[in-house]
């Protein structure tokens, strides 16, 4: 299992969480990442006992940073060389490259697995630069993404595999879990009105998680209603988009937390979960939400509305009025809840995850 770090993401914390079930499952699994010294404690401890080394010792600062990126597939070789894994699963950009090229020629190597996840191309030109070599190199045996866009997404920038799965990710339903008890203290802090909505948003403060067309949309919404952004990000744009909310004047009803150390108290407090992304793979904060028992107002991107089903609300357009009318006349449909453990649990995630690897690395060992 190789990716870049093990810093707070959706992608990271499942591809821990898979290499644990994996383990669990009585498989040999080795957690590698690209740097090391960058790993969140709680993705960390995701993985227990499972061995973990690094690629590279030291990061350096850019330009020499890309070519240390460009030659870390020799320390990569010689490390398959010495684990002789069955299968090689890597996820995102650089990892993704790097499993491919460290493996190319490699005699005996391993057949590679590469997972993809967004349905956007990569903004930062670092992560686009690994992905045209990708693109130009030769083509892994599997491909994994977790939407049907990603898979698009990645075809249109040239990115193929010689077997290819849509596998949506998942989420441990037995963590996420309504907590009412952990949600009154949460409201409480609020200081909420009998008929006070605490709408919710948790993720990254980037560009395309779109806050400032919720912050407009929340304008119009009634002076009881509460707004709780949870996430970090670069202070600039933090700062711009307090700066809107102040000319907005909605400052004094928007919370700014940069994180909270046990999100299911934090799901189970809001009311309702807004995700108005530009563009998105397959949400986990969704499916966290959901299965704590929340309705959820998603932008149509990526397996968002597969994800919500007839439980919540797809917002077709990015007009603030209508994701405003969306959020004040969301009505809990079907059990959030019930859909997540039918659809979309980490455990699913790994069976399917786990099938395709072994498909792909018994079809390696097979004579042609």
């Amino acid at each position: 299992m190789f990716t870049g770090s093990l810093q707070v993401g959706g992608a990271e914390r499942i591809h821990a969480s898979l290499a644990a079930m994996f383990a669990e499952r009585g498989h040999d699994v080795t957690f590698v990442t690209l740097d090391a010294g960058r790993d969140a404690p709680e993705i960390r401890s995701l993985l227990g006992d499972i061995p973990c080394r690094a690629v590279l010792t030291k990061p350096r600062p850019y330009p020499l940073r890309l070519m240390q990126l460009r030659g870390a597939w020799r320390p990569l070789r010689r490390m398959l060389f010495e684990l002789q894994p069955d299968v090689v699963y890597a996820v995102l950009d650089w990892a993704n490259w790097l499993a491919v090229r460290a493996a190319t020629d490699l005699e005996g190597g391993p057949p590679v697995v590469i997972g993809v996840g967004s349905g956007f191309a990569p903004a930062r030109w670092p992560r686009r630069i690994a992905d045209d070599l990708l693109a130009k190199c030769r083509a892994a045996e599997g491909l994994i993404a977790n939407s049907s866009v990603g898979m698009e997404t990645s075809h249109a920038r040239g990115i193929n595999a010689r077997d290819e799965r849509v596998i949506h990710g998942g989420i441990d339903a037995n963590y996420f879990r309504p907590e009412p008890v952990a949600a009154a203290h949460i409201r409480r802090e609020f200081n909420l009105p009998a008929d006070g909505v605490l709408v919710g948003h948790v993720g990254r403060l980037h560009p395309v998680k779109d806050h400032s067309l919720l912050l407009a949309a929340f304008a119009a919404m009634p002076r009881s209603a509460r707004l709780l952004c949870v996430g970090s990000g670069a202070p600039t744009y933090a700062s711009k988009l307090r700066r809107l909310a102040a000319t907005l004047g909605i400052a004094d009803r928007v919370t700014w937390w940069q994180r909270h150390e046990h999100l299911p108290a934090v799901y189970s407090a809001i009311d309702i979960l807004a995700l108005p992304s530009h563009s998105e793979g397959c949400p986990n904060v969704v499916m966290e939400a959901m299965s704590c028992g929340t309705p959820c107002v998603v932008a149509a991107v990526g397996a968002a509305s597969k994800i919500v089903g007839d439980t919540g609300v797809v917002v077709h357009d990015r007009q603030p009025a209508n994701l405003a009318a969306a959020i004040a006349n969301i009505q809990q449909g079907p059990s959030c809840r019930a859909r997540i453990l039918a659809e979309f649990t980490i455990d699913r995630c790994a069976d399917r995850t786990l099938g395709f690897l072994q498909e792909i690395a018994g079809r390696a060992k097979t004579p042609h």
